[in-house]
């Protein structure tokens, strides 16, 4: 009984992590973008699922919200226009990375393995940075605030 309760604490820390996670995203993401364009002073946030990922992406959802950030839902096969994009898809395709770096906007990811994916996510170490791939970047041919290199962490493949 004992061993249960240690492994129910434990998964319950995993999903307050998880939610403070996505909290803390969802106040930075959308500063990033308004740093990145300085015309927006209100950014429109599309957050990228699929069936897996749809909870994480209510999440999310509201959590913008909450921050006074409009954000919507996009199914992964039917990218719109926004100034920038959420993706929860856990192992998206070639063929939606592709879509989304046609758009010329930031691409943020939601989980901290997702940088392989996406220009910016989280670095959970000792302290939380932001992941910056400086190779989907290029690919997007979007020019990016050097500040964000000097306070952030770059992921090399």
């Amino acid at each position: 009984m004992k061993k249960l309760l240690i492994v129910l604490s434990g998964l319950m820390f995993l999903f307050a992590l998880n939610d403070d996670l996505l909290i803390i995203e969802s106040k930075l993401y959308p500063k990033v973008i308004m740093l990145e364009n300085k015309s927006v002073k209100h950014p429109k946030i599309g957050i990228i699922y699929d069936k897996n990922s749809l909870n994480t992406a209510k999440k999310i959802s509201r959590f913008l919200t909450i921050n006074k950030y409009v954000s919507f839902l996009i199914k992964k096969n039917d990218i719109k226009e926004a100034d920038g994009y959420i993706l929860t898809v856990k192992n998206p395709s070639k063929k939606l990375i592709k879509a989304l770096l046609k758009t010329h906007k930031l691409i943020f990811g939601v989980y901290p393995g997702s940088v392989k994916y996406t220009m910016i996510s989280l670095y959970i170490g000792p302290k939380v940075k932001l992941y910056i791939n400086p190779k989907i970047i290029k690919e997007a041919h979007i020019y990016v605030n050097p500040i964000l290199f000097k306070v952030g962490r770059i992921y090399e493949e």
